[in-house]
């Protein structure tokens, strides 16, 4: 199990826009619509993360902070 927590912002910046479909389109092979006015796109950024291996839980917990 993976918990990671941060900070969750609307990507409204075209340029970033322009960016993700890019990426987007070249992993998936399919170009999102993004000029939908209800199509929200999200930028996260985790400030820390927890994870662990649900069978052996305490022993094999761990955690990440990101800069």
């Amino acid at each position: 199990m993976v918990i990671l927590e941060g900070t969750a912002e609307s990507l409204l910046d075209q340029g970033r826009l322009a960016g993700f479909v890019e990426q987007y389109e070249q992993k998936y092979r399919i170009r999102p619509e993004i000029d939908d006015v209800e199509t929200l796109t999200f930028c996260f950024q985790p400030s820390k993360g927890m994870g662990w291996r649900e069978a052996d839980f305490p022993s094999s917990a761990t955690c990440w902070d990101f800069d």
